[in-house]
């Protein structure tokens, strides 16, 4: 028994630390791992969207990406933590910008569509003025020629109005979609 005895006694500190250890880790699921799993999840969601973040970002991202490999995270939660706060309102303004950026686009578009087709109704209104002349007379003008370029070119306008449709369409899926995960910086 002295043995046993001197080999508890010898072993007090080690045990004593893994019950520490046992204890925290304990406190870390009750408390905290909620909030690990959610870190984790947006660094794995967010991990093709890190190379769009100014330089300051890019190094917070890095740090908290190693909370992926980290083996006790709990010593670095609070960092962990201060750094999605961070990381999210970064990601967001690269989000807003990007819907700037498509809102400029589609206006842009738009705008030349319209401008496009004023033109067009310019156009075909030459061809309207050429009073009582005889189906012969109309189809010898080269203003015959021009309407019948712009009836090809109907289907071009046809196509341009449903692209921006589509990207209207688009833009406001986008506005109110949640990013994280999706490629949203290319």
């Amino acid at each position: 028994y002295a043995t046993f005895f001197n080999k508890v006694v010898a072993d007090r500190e080690e045990a004593k630390a893994l019950m520490d250890e046992g204890k925290r880790v304990r406190e870390f699921c009750d408390d905290q791992l909620n909030a690990y799993k959610e870190c984790c999840q947006f660094a794995r969601d967010n991990e093709a969207n890190w190379e769009d973040l100014d330089s300051e970002a890019k190094a917070a991202a890095e740090e908290f990406k190693k909370i992926l490999t980290d083996k006790m995270p709990m010593n670095s939660m609070p960092a962990y933590r201060q750094k999605l706060r961070l990381l999210r309102a970064k990601l967001d303004e690269v989000k807003n910008r990007l819907r700037d950026e498509i809102r400029t686009a589609y206006l842009e578009t738009e705008q030349q569509i319209v401008n496009f087709a004023l033109d067009q109704i310019a156009a075909l209104s030459d061809y309207f003025h050429l009073g009582n002349a005889d189906i012969l007379t109309i189809r010898n003008t080269k203003t015959f020629d021009h309407v019948q370029v712009l009836f090809r070119d109907a289907n071009l306008i046809k196509n341009q109005l449903r692209d921006i449709v589509h990207a209207n369409v688009a833009m406001q899926e986008l506005s109110g979609m949640h990013l994280d995960g999706v490629r949203c910086c290319q």
